[in-house]
């Protein structure tokens, strides 16, 4: 009898193990908006396509990044909007992000100007399972755009 109870509580505890595994889900910069220029800087739309990697769904609930255009970090991004995505499905999440020309001379201008340019962001989201507890996630990505277009075949 305390054999079956042993093995029954092993069993229950390798099969809990396994349902709390959760990958996280994948975040890349899908699209960059043409740069609105003005007197000191620049907006540009920044859009992610987030896709999840299991079975159930899950809620991002904020993000943080930092963007890097053709190797120049030109300042960090926030997306405060909550999303949901479906059991591996597929989320698009956009952010409004300002340049500032004061920040990176020559640098942002030289960038805006050009119709094509290697994005790379890296941050931090905050995803939950469920309505569960909150889990921070690192992520990074890189994609070679075209203002406006997408990334590049």
């Amino acid at each position: 009898m305390m054999r079956l109870r042993l093995a029954v509580l092993v069993l229950a505890s390798v099969f809990a193990a396994a349902c709390a595994t959760m990958e996280p889900p994948r975040i890349q910069v899908q699209r960059l908006g043409r740069p609105q220029m003005g007197l000191t800087g620049a907006t540009i739309d920044v859009t992610f396509n987030v896709r999840n990697p299991n079975d159930y769904p899950v809620t991002i609930d904020r993000v943080r990044y930092d963007l890097f255009l053709n190797g120049v970090r030109v300042g960090d991004g926030f997306i405060t909007q909550r999303v949901e995505v479906g059991p591996f499905g597929d989320a698009r999440m956009s952010s409004r992000f300002d340049l500032n020309y004061l920040r990176v001379p020559g640098a942002v201008r030289r960038i805006m100007e050009g119709d094509r340019v290697d994005a790379r962001t890296r941050g931090r989201f905050y995803m939950r399972r469920d309505g569960g507890r909150e889990r921070r996630v690192n992520f990074s990505s890189e994609a070679s755009l075209d203002f406006d277009r997408g990334p590049r075949p």
